[in-house]
């Protein structure tokens, strides 16, 4: 048997394994503690293949940097319906951590480098700000600033 059917024979089985614990997952008919089994293989099985993946995209990637020598696109055909892409980004300059450019902004060309972002977001604190203060106009401005968002729940899922 070729390599390409070595490899593409697995898929009907882990096609039918996941779409079963899928049915599982999802049968709001079942006990929970059934649901949440079939999810946490689930989420086994895509740790499991992240964690397969990992030396092969590591290789990609070295063989991408080695053969483009600078940014581009690399991609290379597998066997049978596989193939690999790896975009190699430009080089790019950042500041640098715990460094002020301020102090240089008299440099002659410092405009021509670099641009000041100015950003503002909410205080951690700023709910109990407001709850403690009087009602009024001050607070009634910055109330019109704000909206309260729900976070999404993180859910995570493991084998016991």
């Amino acid at each position: 048997m070729s390599s390409q059917g070595q490899a593409w024979k697995h898929l009907k089985v882990i096609e039918d394994a996941v779409s079963d614990l899928k049915d599982m997952a999802t049968n709001t008919s079942s006990d929970l503690g059934s649901r949440i089994e079939a999810g946490s293989v689930l989420w086994v099985l895509s740790e499991l293949a992240q964690d397969a993946l990992a030396p092969l995209k590591k290789d990609l990637r070295e063989i991408a940097l080695e053969e483009l020598n600078g940014s581009g696109t690399w991609t290379h055909q597998g066997d049978g319906s596989g193939h690999a892409k790896v975009i190699v980004p430009s080089e790019s300059l950042n500041l640098r951590k715990n460094i002020d450019p301020l102090s240089i902004q008299g440099n002659p060309h410092w405009a021509d480098c670099f641009e000041i972002v100015h950003k503002v977001k909410v205080r951690r604190e700023a709910q109990g700000t407001i709850a403690k203060m009087a009602s009024g106009d001050d607070r009634d401005q910055l109330l019109d600033q704000l909206e309260s968002s729900q976070g999404t729940p993180r859910v995570s899922l493991k084998r016991s």
